[in-house]
């Protein structure tokens, strides 16, 4: 019998993490293999120093009062010396469960939140009435358990995820889009917030941020036609995954000889030519 549909606001990042049921970061690694699914789960992974940056500039951008119970800043000491090892063991004492940031990393924090709450567009989408870091879960129609976590849910229903990016050009970030399948992340958000409110969710907002100055920022909207279509390429994946749960068996890649398929562009021939 399958749980009904549930949305929590409050709910702690730690708790979140604990629920056993598909994400869509899961079903990313399911697009490997069941093999490279089954190993993350089996050997979760402690967030690089990228991500725990990136998890200090969501606070501090969308819930700044919270910010000093998930990340502080580093003492500035030398930790070679006697003086130094005492300064750095008490602040690791109270800062335990916190993100330590350096002072730079700090610095660079706060900038690229200045340059998020002077872009028009963007300021005004985070300022709007909602809810920060909604976790939602509910039961998928072959009886496996889901879940999603978006960012900020705005009263007026646009769902909004906050990127940090190397490039938030139009054209830059469009790629960062294609090579981490944010358009999946969106039909999944959008899925899970629908069946756990009961209200109809299509409004996908991506806000990209750049993680070097001048600190860029970009909005875009996820169009309905990408939506669809990441529906239809994870269709495949969450078949797979059902047969996975059931037979115990999560399969690498392909057992036999496959033809090599190479991308269009490494087949160019007129970059080979000479030049006259």
């Amino acid at each position: 019998m399958s749980e009904r549909p549930m949305m929590f606001a409050g709910m702690t990042n730690q708790e979140y993490q604990k629920r056993a049921a598909l994400s869509v970061s899961a079903i990313k690694e399911l697009a490997k293999s069941p093999m490279h699914l089954r190993h993350k789960l089996d050997h979760p992974q402690k967030p690089t120093p990228a991500m725990q940056i990136g998890t200090a500039f969501h606070a501090a951008a969308l819930e700044p009062e919270s910010f000093s119970n998930v990340a502080v800043v580093a003492p500035d000491c030398d930790r070679r010396t006697k003086d130094g090892k005492a300064v750095w063991a008490e602040f690791e004492q109270e800062a335990q469960g916190k993100i330590l940031l350096k002072k730079p990393e700090y610095e660079q924090i706060g900038e690229m939140v200045l340059a998020l709450m002077t872009h028009k567009e963007a300021s005004k989408l985070i300022q709007m009435q909602g809810l920060t870091e909604v976790s939602c879960f509910w039961t998928d129609h072959r009886g496996f358990k889901c879940k999603c976590r978006p960012d900020r849910v705005t009263e007026s229903g646009i769902v909004l995820d906050l990127k940090t990016t190397d490039d938030a050009s139009p054209e830059g970030f469009a790629r960062a889009c294609g090579q981490y399948r944010y358009h999946w992340q969106a039909a999944w958000y959008l899925t899970g917030l629908t069946v756990a409110s009961d209200y109809k969710h299509d409004d996908f907002r991506l806000i990209a941020v750049e993680k070097k100055p001048p600190y860029g920022v970009g909005v875009y909207r996820v169009p309905r036609i990408y939506t669809d279509i990441a529906h239809e390429q994870m269709e495949p994946f969450l078949d797979t995954y059902q047969r996975c749960i059931l037979d115990n068996f999560w399969p690498g890649y392909s057992e036999t000889t496959e033809s090599l398929q190479m991308p269009v562009w490494a087949l160019k021939t007129d970059e080979f030519k000479e030049v006259a």
